[in-house]
C-alpha cells in the first residue's frame, strides 16, 4: 500500500522525473544531489518497487514510475485547488466592507451601528473613510467605498439609493454669553426663536464658515441670501471640530449653522444656545447610499438591512 507524502516532496519526484538527471534536478531543486538520490533510495524503498531505471542515461521511469507520476500530478493539483478553495474561503468569511462617514459623525456611527454590527458580524474587515458629505458622494459614485453616510436636505437622489435613517433641524448655534444670546428668549432648554430684530445683532456677529467642501457651507449661503443677512465679519474653519471649539469659548462672538448631532459628538451643547428663525425651520437628513447598478456584498446587504432595522432608535436619538 502507497501512503502519498506531502506535495512538496511530490514535487522532487516529478521534477527528477522532467529532468531526467538527478544533478540537474537538484540544481532546480536548490537542493544536492546525495540528498535527491538518498530521496529516490527511500521512495523506492517504501512502495517495494523500482521507479527509475539508473542504468540508462538519461534516467528512464519505470512503469511503476509512471504510475507514480500519474498520480503524484493528481494530488499536487488536488493540493492545489484545496489551497485555492481554502483561500477563497477564507476571504468570504472574512468580507471587506469600505463606508464612507462624515468625520464628526463617526462617534456617533460607531456608537449606535458599527459596535453592534461587528459584534454580529467578528469576522468583517471594516474599512471606514472619513470625509465631507460631499466628497464621500463623490467616493460613492466613483466605487471607492461601498456605502456613504450622508448629510442632505434632499430624501432622494437619482444617482444613488437613499435610505434616510433620520432628519433633524439645523440652527443658528452661539454661546449664551454673547451678545445675541443676552437678547434672545429661550422657548424650552437652549432652544431660542430668532427674528427679526435679531438680524442685525447676527450681522455684527463673526460668522464662521466652512470651506466649499462642505454640505453645510452650502446652506449656510443659502440661507443667509434668503433672509437678506451681510455679516460685517466672517471666519473660515478647516473642520467642524474647528467651529464648536471656537463657538464654545467662553463669550465668543461666533455664530454658525450646525445640527445637535454634530455638537453632541463635540463638546458639552449646554453652553451654547440653537436658534431657529420663526417660521423658516431648517432641517437636512442623515441617510445611507449605495449604488443601485453596482453589485452589492453579502456583508454590504447585511449591514443596510442592519442599518434599516435600526432606524427607529436612530430617529429617536436624532431628535
Amino acid at each position: 500500500m502507497v501512503t502519498f507524502m506531502n506535495s512538496d516532496k511530490l514535487r522532487y519526484f516529478i521534477e527528477i522525473a522532467r529532468q531526467q538527471n538527478l544533478t540537474k534536478a537538484a540544481n532546480y531543486l536548490f537542493t544536492s544531489q546525495p540528498a535527491l538520490t538518498q530521496y529516490v533510495n527511500r521512495l523506492e524503498t517504501e512502495i517495494g518497487l523500482k521507479l527509475f531505471d539508473r542504468s540508462s542515461t538519461p534516467l528512464r521511469l519505470t512503469e511503476a514510475g509512471e504510475l507514480y507520476l500519474k498520480y503524484a500530478h493528481e494530488v499536487v493539483a488536488a493540493q492545489k485547488e484545496l489551497n485555492t478553495g481554502l483561500e477563497l474561503l477564507k476571504h468570504q468569511i472574512k468580507q471587506t466592507l469600505t463606508i464612507g462617514i462624515p468625520s464628526q459623525m463617526i462617534p456617533f456611527v460607531s456608537a449606535h451601528l458599527l459596535n453592534r454590527f461587528i459584534h454580529l458580524h467578528p469576522d468583517i474587515h471594516l474599512i471606514i473613510r472619513e470625509g465631507t458629505s460631499l466628497s464621500l458622494m463623490n467616493d460613492l459614485l466613483t466605487g471607492e467605498i461601498d456605502l456613504a453616510f450622508l448629510h442632505n436636505r434632499n430624501s432622494t437622489d437619482s444617482r444613488c439609493v437613499r435610505n434616510v435613517l433620520f432628519y433633524e433641524p439645523l440652527y443658528f448655534v452661539f454661546h449664551r454669553q454673547s451678545k445675541l444670546g443676552h437678547a434672545c428668549t429661550c422657548i424650552e432648554g437652549n432652544y431660542v426663536r430668532l427674528d427679526q430684530i435679531h438680524f442685525p445683532i447676527i450681522e455684527k456677529m463673526r460668522m464662521i464658515r466652512l470651506s466649499k467642501d462642505f454640505y453645510l457651507y452650502h446652506l449656510l449661503k443659502e440661507q443667509l441670501a434668503n433672509f437678506n443677512i451681510i455679516p460685517s465679519n466672517s471666519m473660515e474653519l478647516p473642520s467642524l471640530n474647528a467651529a464648536i471649539q471656537y463657538i464654545a469659548q467662553d463669550a465668543s462672538d461666533g455664530i454658525a449653522l450646525l445640527s445637535k448631532s454634530i455638537i453632541s459628538t463635540a463638546i458639552d451643547e449646554t453652553k451654547l444656545y440653537f436658534g431657529s428663525i420663526a417660521g423658516q425651520e431648517l432641517s437636512w437628513n442623515f441617510s445611507v447610499n449605495y449604488m443601485p447598478k453596482r453589485t452589492l456584498s453579502k456583508i454590504a446587504v447585511s449591514f443596510l438591512a442592519f442599518a434599516d432595522e435600526n432606524k427607529s432608535s436612530l430617529q429617536a436619538i436624532g431628535r
